[in-house]
């Protein structure tokens, strides 16, 4: 009677087939970031690779495993290449997707060192590794060039590694049956076979990727074609004849945090002061202003905006910026008076006070700004100053006088603030607010606004510019956003996507100053949008600690980090060692582990250790007995095995390797050991038996 196949003994460790893993691993970590970039990860990478192989025993292999392993290991490699993965400040720069999937990637390979290495472990590293090699050689190439030696032999490498990955898995796998998993004949045709695949894929290297580019192209047009430079999501120039994104209202996207005591209200970002062809022309980037000594315990530059009376009591705005993306410029009050950032070069202004920086926008930066009620406009320059406030386009000037002429009370106003009511309540009560509204661009958007009396807030503001210059008031445009929202839960305002807006700034001459000009009707105004509900409310507080978190492991050196906690940890260990309490833990250390030493010794009895040898003699025998496609599965029992390798032996062999296995399972299973006939078995299955 057949006995049913179970476990003959624990699985082994396979340290060195960790061991390959690991140098699989950090060979594509090393190349990966050997810039100078994401050096954290490979320190990671060896610290994961060293607590793996110092494990007594493999993870388990289920699920729960599997997955709580993988999520781990993901946090510590995203964390580790915080350089790579992180939005970074280009933010037209749209690589870090690639390197965060390659990382993930990655993270998925690492943590396969952490489980008994099987195949699947195997096939885990290697796949796990190839997008970041991937990636690797395709910034060691030049562009238009082939990738250079360095990256062939890169890969070479890699290759090489993998396979002896597979060898070490294969033996551990047969550990204790002796010698390789398969002889050397056959390990010289693999490694043939893997020479001539190797010189093969260089041969087709060139038209394979011939083959791709064009097949790339054909599907997606010049899609492939490198972009000629960083392009914002948002342009420049403020068009008017196209409508605003399919639910722009519903946009919750945080743009801007900010702290003050007051709500800052309408936050300038970008000044317009000419119109031509149906669209707003913004101005250059004007000269770089000039730094004054920072304030104590104020970190960066502190960069006046404009001239401050003496006594004027100040209020400080700090602004946090989530979304660098949708934005061109700084953003800052109307009444700020002084910017404080630090990082990247001296910010620039325009003669309208629109402030931009070469290179990234500063994610944080504060604003000093006046408390005057009334203060809600950039001060400068004199609105007598420059013809531009004062220009309308020839081809629109006749039409925005009928326009001007028909607003009630705006042709005999006598200030600019009596001009603005007029407009204001014109615009409410004939006009309707419309997001989706498309206006025709020929003769000109604004000829098609004023005749439909629909349009969104660009509109409105376009409009009442071109009246309050016919009227001879100076008008500029400006676009920014709108700030009303505070959050408890953050502690701070609130500037989402959807409060993007466009007013006018009208130049009163009584008061010398320059004026907030509200065309929008009121409905169509930031302020008319619905609070957000508690659910929104825990998402923004979740992604403006994450993006915090981000922040600060941008700003701090990963390595740094690892160097001195190595330190301190070694400092520790140094001292306890020599102190009084290191020898007492050291010898307690000592004596626990010769306990544990004694303990399993004492388990392991001569009986248990004579069986275990029997098992491995007897898996040898069937390795050796069949090719390696007929080898004996791991869930096969012995007389399921012998059935299908009958048919490719001869009869001879097969009738001594049945008997050899009816032997090994009448000695193996027997409740009680023949030690005389294990001895018997084992010298004709040329092994010994375990010393007493």
């Amino acid at each position: 009677m057949a006995i049913p196949h179970q476990n003959e003994k624990r699985r082994p460790r396979g340290r060195w087939a960790v061991a390959w893993g690991a140098a699989v691993l950090l060979w594509c970590a090393w190349g990966y970031c050997h810039d100078g970039n994401g050096l954290g990860l490979l320190w990671t990478t060896a610290v994961l690779a060293a607590v793996a192989a110092v494990l007594p025993r493999p993870f388990p292999g289920n699920a729960r495993w599997l997955i709580w392993t993988w999520v781990a290991v993901t946090v510590s490699c995203l964390a580790a290449n915080v350089e790579r993965v992180a939005v970074p400040e280009e933010v037209w720069k749209q690589g870090y997707m690639i390197d965060r999937i390659a990382t993930v990637a990655y993270a998925m390979g690492v943590s396969a060192v952490f489980f008994r290495m099987s195949t699947v472990g195997v096939t885990k590293i290697v796949v796990g590794v190839l997008p970041m090699m991937m990636l690797t050689i395709g910034r060691e190439a030049a562009p238009g060039r082939a990738p250079a030696l360095a990256a062939h032999i890169s890969v070479w490498v890699l290759v090489a590694l993998a396979a002896g990955l597979e060898q070490a898995r294969q033996a551990a796998e047969e550990k204790g049956a002796g010698g390789l998993p398969f002889g050397w004949r056959e390990l010289t045709a693999r490694c043939g076979w893997l020479a001539a695949m190797l010189a093969l894929a260089v041969a087709l290297r060139v038209p394979v990727e011939r083959a791709a580019v064009a097949t790339q192209r054909r599907l997606l047009g010049l899609a492939y074609q490198p972009r000629g430079g960083p392009a914002g999501p948002r342009a420049t120039d403020l068009p008017l004849s196209r409508a605003l994104p399919k639910g722009f209202g519903g946009r919750m996207r945080i743009v801007l945090l900010l702290q003050g005591r007051k709500s800052p209200g309408y936050l300038r970002e970008s000044v317009f002061t000419t119109y031509a062809g149906g669209r707003w022309l913004a101005p250059g980037p004007g000269g770089p202003i000039q730094p004054r000594a920072g304030d104590a315990g104020r970190a960066g530059d502190v960069f006046p905006l404009a001239d401050v009376p003496a006594g004027t009591v100040n209020d400080r705005v700090r602004v946090e910026v989530l979304s660098p993306q949708l934005l061109v410029a700084f953003c800052l009050p109307g009444n700020a008076v002084a910017l404080a950032c630090e990082g990247g070069g001296a910010p620039q202004a325009d003669a309208n006070g629109m402030l931009t920086v070469e290179g990234a926008l500063p994610l944080r930066y504060e604003a000093d700004v006046v408390t005057r009620a009334d203060a809600n406009a950039y001060p400068e320059p004199d609105g007598l100053g420059d013809p531009a406030y004062l220009t309308l386009p020839p081809t629109l000037a006749g039409a925005v006088s009928n326009w001007m002429q028909a607003c009630a009370g705006l042709p005999e106003a006598p200030t600019a603030r009596a001009g603005a009511r007029c407009l204001e309540d014109y615009f409410a009560r004939n006009f309707k607010y419309r997001t989706d509204v498309l206006l025709q661009a020929s003769p000109d958007p604004l000829v098609d606004f004023m005749a439909r009396r629909e349009g969104y807030c660009v509109h409105f503001a376009s409009a009442a510019a071109l009246m309050l210059r016919a009227r001879g008031i100076p008008a500029r445009v400006v676009g920014g956003y709108a700030c009303g929202e505070w959050d408890p839960w953050l502690g701070r305002w609130v500037v989402r996507e959807r409060e993007a807006h466009a007013w006018v700034e009208a130049w009163d001459r009584e008061a010398g100053r320059w004026l907030l000009v509200e065309a929008t009707p009121p409905d169509g105004q930031p302020a008319a949008y619905a609070r957000p509900g508690w659910v929104r409310r825990a998402w923004d507080l979740c992604t403006a600690l994450w993006q915090r978190m981000i922040t600060a492991l941008k700003s701090m050196s990963f390595l740094a980090v690892i160097a001195a906690g190595g330190e301190a940890v070694f400092l520790f260990a140094w001292r306890m060692v020599w102190g009084p309490g290191g020898v007492l833990l050291l010898a307690v250390g000592l004596a626990a582990v010769g306990w544990r030493r004694r303990a399993r010794r004492r388990r392991e009895t001569f009986e248990s250790r004579l069986r275990a040898a029997l098992t491995q003699a007897m898996r040898r025998i069937a390795r050796r007995a069949v090719p390696e496609h007929l080898r004996r599965r791991e869930a096969e029992c012995w007389e399921a095995w012998l059935a299908r390798v009958q048919p490719a032996l001869p009869p001879d062999a097969f009738a001594e390797l049945r008997d050899q296995v009816e032997r090994y399972q009448r000695l193996r299973y027997r409740a009680r050991l023949d030690r005389s006939e294990a001895d018997v078995w084992l010298a004709r299955a040329g092994r010994k038996h375990p010393p007493l």
